[in-house]
């Protein structure tokens, strides 16, 4: 074989190479995106099924995961995106397997009761004044406020929380017709979608907690305001922590 044959040969194998590892790229590609497809299905039915509220911590660790996978799917690391998909797979088969019939029961939140007239701007002047600048209200006896902070993308109770919910466990048990209502709030950071998911598993963290505490279920309420009601308007993690809370108030 001439020399001008052994070049040709050799760019056409190069070529060839070229081509192989393309057609392995794309293969990947697609199918980090169909793992992310069939995760995104899973964590859907999870939302649908009563492991969103009798497992929730199960549940947003999957969320969480599928967040990661989504950023690693765009930085083209799909190796890891189908390892992750698996984890989130085995999450949420956990939090069904942990969410028997009839367990959503116990977090089956009161409905709010019918208000027997309209507010006009005489019955707000006469509106106590108790919420304090931070949120949460002012009016537990040896509480000065009732706000849970948590860490960062997560519905954890922290133990520098659990003192004070302690209190307010036992002035609900001491008192049937005390109502509360729990409010979850995220930072800026993340979806508004993701935002609103994420303060609704706080307050339902902080009421499975007082649950746990003996408190009825039905004195809680829960809702979630996602970032849509900050603390701190900066953009420091000082503020950001402060925004990352669930405020308790009395009904």
């Amino acid at each position: 074989m001439n020399r001008a044959n052994k070049g040709l040969c050799r760019r056409v194998g190069a070529l060839a190479l070229v081509a192989l590892a393309a057609c392995a790229h794309s293969a990947s590609q697609e199918s980090a995106t169909a793992d992310l497809a069939a995760a995104k299905k899973a964590l859907e039915e999870a939302r649908a099924h009563r492991a969103a509220t009798c497992a929730n911590e199960l549940v947003l660790a999957a969320e969480l995961k599928y967040v990661e996978a989504t950023v690693l799917n765009k930085q083209k690391k799909y190796d890891q995106v189908a390892n992750i998909v698996k984890e989130i797979e085995r999450l949420v088969d956990q939090a069904k397997q942990a969410s028997p019939p009839g367990c959503e029961e116990k977090f089956k939140v009161a409905e709010k009761p019918k208000q027997t007239k309209e507010t006009n701007e005489d019955d707000l002047d006469r509106v106590p004044a108790d919420t304090n600048p931070v949120g949460g209200t002012i009016g537990f006896p040896g509480i000065e406020k009732a706000v849970v902070y948590f860490d960062y993308n997560e519905a954890t109770i922290r133990e520098d929380s659990k003192p004070m919910l302690a209190k307010i466990s036992q002035l609900l048990r001491s008192d049937g017709g005390l109502r509360i209502e729990v409010e979850g709030h995220c930072d800026s950071r993340g979806s508004t979608e993701y935002n609103l998911h994420l303060g609704e598993r706080r307050a339902y963290s902080v009421r499975k907690y007082l649950v746990d505490l003996g408190v009825d279920s039905k004195q809680l309420e829960v809702i979630s305001y996602g970032e849509e009601r900050p603390a701190d308007l900066d953009l420091t993690e000082e503020a950001h922590q402060r925004n990352r809370r669930a405020e308790i108030k009395k009904l």
